[in-house]
């Protein structure tokens, strides 16, 4: 798996390139990650 963060000191960055800020929001390959494992965890959860 494509790992699109990296650990700076007490915090994970993601590169520019991963993100692009629209006009009210940021999309890109980050963050569609980061909304399909939110889906995954939600779903896991409801399922419990």
């Amino acid at each position: 798996m494509k790992r699109f963060t990296e650990r700076q000191k007490d915090t994970y960055a993601v590169a520019e390139e991963s993100i692009i800020h629209e006009e009210n929001s940021y999309t890109g390959e980050a963050v569609n990650r980061l909304a399909q494992f939110e889906n995954i965890f939600e779903n896991l959860v409801k399922s419990q």
